[in-house]
């Protein structure tokens, strides 16, 4: 018999089964797949937030530089604006004690570039270093002039192309110089470079991946570590929707970078008093790869997790497998003592036995295997495994256990065959038959060997009838009572004698014994009783009329 495969043997747990093992590993897989996409994309989500947070603390903090940096200057050149000799040059327009005021105010704050004095109407008169060329020309069209003649405040302009010098690009922060009534004399210039600017900004560490970027009123660039500015007016191309009404309120951009850089996170924040804006954009993929180790951790973590679900289902299949084989193993050990017991019992039970095999759907059985003792009742101990019974034992049939058999097979119902004759050319002898069905689907005969006792009961049969015939042809009347006197036998020459037939008195107490010899039956019953043979000669019986007779009597037991 062929053993089934571990999928259709039904004692092996559904989850330790091949397929639905590979499909609980599977399952597995794809379940610590997702919880780790989920949870790293809830890490990636979260930790974008937060540096967008610190970046746009970050820009705050930048823009409050800025502004205090600016202010610093522009507070510096009000007070020299304001100081009375410097007041007293302007008055008097003379250009070189305006210019050692100048040359004194560059000494203090070394980062400007430039410093210009213009009169009211923006003609420029003194300047530091000396810039004859620009002297007596008429700047009125300028931003700076614009800006500082409208309330006549300070005033810092946008980016600017320097039209001196190295014609790179600065802005330009002017001071109303006011006489002691506060009406406007002229206007001091301070133009500095976005170089200095730059000089500030990038004290501030950046992480890989991210730029600032800070721009005038219009959008311009003062300053960009991602975008060219440094000999060219560039316009920061996210302006437009910072500056837009519909800005998102927590400051926070999400944009394509033009220049094909992939998607660009933009925290800006304004710098105050200034309309100007830092921008600190964070390239999206470089975000990514700087949460990669986390994601190598995540994915490391999950994989052994994964590894250990594995490992701890084949082990239990494998220690379930090694359960299941020890306990086949034991339950052989256990079968082949069980039959060992099986075949000794089988041999020597006292009794036949023959097992048998159902062929052509019953229509004859095949003998498996017959003991000891059937060997010896049948005279059969070779030749006959494997062959037709009614091969072996032809004379089957003709007895009717063959009849048996079939109705056995069918019904599975056991059936008892009382005492019958089998014979053939070489067997004879009487046998009692129990057949009955085994789950597997053999039959079992019992049988035993009653040759000698039908024997035996043939000869008590007709020892029994010859006495019979003896009693009842016997001249001399017979009796047979039991202990309680009751009338067993009574044969016709007891009929003769006392009168009574025999239907009207056995079954009956006796009633031949007169009252007055009661005494004398006592005595000889007790003798009896003692298995004593009793002879009177001489005695009185009652007979069925009522008169006595004399008998002579000989009882025994």
């Amino acid at each position: 018999m062929k053993k089934k495969a571990p999928d259709g043997d039904p004692s092996v747990p559904v989850l330790l089964k091949p397929r639905c093992l590979a499909a609980v590993i599977l399952c597995a897989f794809f379940l610590l797949a997702g919880t780790t996409a989920y949870l790293f994309k809830n890490h990636y989500d979260s930790a974008r937030r937060q540096t967008l947070k610190e970046d746009r603390a970050a820009a705050e903090l930048l823009a409050l530089i800025l502004a205090e940096h600016i202010q610093i200057i522009v507070k510096t050149m009000e007070s020299y604006a304001g100081r009375p000799l410097l007041v007293q040059a302007v008055t008097a327009k003379s250009r070189e004690r305006a210019m050692g005021h100048l040359a004194n105010l560059k000494k203090i704050y070394p980062g400007i570039e430039s410093l210009v004095i213009s009169d009211r109407e923006g003609v420029l008169w003194a300047t530091h270093p000396e810039r004859p060329e620009v002297l007596g020309k008429k700047f009125a069209h300028r931003e700076w002039y614009q800006g500082v003649s409208r309330k006549w405040n300070p005033y810092v302009t946008g980016v600017i192309r320097r039209v001196v010098g190295e014609k790179d690009l600065g802005v330009q922060i002017a001071v109303p110089i006011c006489d002691r009534d506060g009406q406007p004399l002229a206007i001091l210039l301070n133009t500095l470079r976005t170089e200095e600017l730059a000089k500030l900004i990038r004290r501030l560490s950046l992480d890989p991946g991210a730029a600032i970027s800070v721009t005038d009123r219009e959008g311009q660039l003062i300053y960009s570590s991602r975008y060219d500015y440094v000999r060219d007016i560039n316009t920061y191309p996210f302006f437009g929707v910072a500056a837009a009404p519909r800005a998102p309120p927590d400051r926070t951009l999400i944009a394509n970078d033009k220049n094909g850089g992939g998607r660009l996170y933009i925290s800006y924040a304004p710098i105050p008093g200034l309309d100007w804006t830092v921008f600190l954009d964070r390239d999206g993929a470089a975000f990514l790869r700087a949460q990669q180790n986390h994601l190598l951790q995540m994915g490391a973590i999950s994989t052994l997790i994964f590894f250990i679900v594995v490992l701890f289902l084949v082990y239990l299949r494998i220690d379930f497998l090694n359960r299941q084989t020890r306990q086949q193993l034991q339950m052989e050990r256990e079968l082949q003592a069980s039959e060992v017991r099986f075949r000794e019992l089988f041999d020597n039970m006292p009794s036949g036995a023959a097992v048998y095999r159902a062929l052509n759907d019953g229509e004859d059985f095949i003998l498996l295997d017959l003991n000891k003792a059937g060997m010896s009742i049948t005279d059969t101990y070779k030749d006959f495994s494997g062959r037709p019974v009614t091969e072996v034992f032809p004379g089957v049939r003709r007895m009717g256990v063959f009849e048996v058999l079939q109705r056995v097979w069918k019904t599975g119902i056991p059936e008892f065959f009382p005492t019958a004759v089998y014979t053939d050319e070489r067997l004879n002898f009487w046998a009692e038959n129990s057949v009955y069905k085994l789950p597997a689907g053999e039959l079992v005969a019992i049988f035993t060997d009653v040759t000698d006792r039908v024997q035996m009961e043939n000869r008590l049969r007709e020892t029994t009838m010859m006495l019979e015939e003896t009693i009842a042809s016997s001249p001399l009347a017979i009796i047979v009572v039991d202990q309680e006197s009751i009338v067993r036998i009574w044969n016709p020459a007891a009929e003769r004698m006392f009168g009574w037939k025999a239907g009207e008195i056995i079954g009956r107490p006796l009633p031949i014994v007169p009252p007055e010899r009661e005494e004398e039956f006592a005595a000889i019953q007790a003798a009896i009783n003692q298995r004593q043979t009793v002879f009177i000669d001489r005695t009185h019986r009652r007979r069925k009329d009522g008169t006595h007779i004399e008998v002579s009597l000989s009882v025994s037991r």
